[in-house]
């Protein structure tokens, strides 16, 4: 998928979209769902194609305020749950593989947050 088709098919979740002008661009986007549960997603592009999402998912009961880390423990879970189902396979600490990529939910301690989402291999 290329950044323009993209940006187009998903316009009404649109939030913000910058390209670095160095074959680099992110499109975030929100109002989405995920698992049954809200959630905002960003679409990383090099060189146009697709190479990345990343997500985090509103959970019944998140603090306004910044997540505890049992909250932030909260969304991996089922996050990892989710994906799981989804992708037909278990979502381990180290993520999962596959002939596409990589899926991963795991602790970011620097930014003390959820880091969710799909790495594609990138071909040709």
């Amino acid at each position: 998928m290329h950044h323009q088709d993209a940006v187009a098919s998903l316009r009404a979740l649109l939030w913000l979209s910058r390209d670095y002008d160095h074959g680099i661009s992110w499109s975030c986007f929100q109002g989405a769902w995920f698992g049954g549960q809200r959630c905002g997603f960003a679409l990383l592009f090099r060189r146009q194609r697709l190479s990345a999402l990343h997500f985090n998912v509103v959970l019944p009961q998140a603090a306004d305020a910044a997540p505890t880390r049992a909250e932030i423990d909260r969304e991996i879970v089922f996050v990892r749950q989710e994906l799981g189902l989804q992708l037909g396979t278990a979502i381990s600490d180290s993520g999962a593989n596959f002939h596409w990529g990589t899926a991963w939910s795991r602790f970011d301690p620097v930014g003390f947050q959820a880091s969710s989402g799909l790495q594609f291999a990138l071909h040709g």
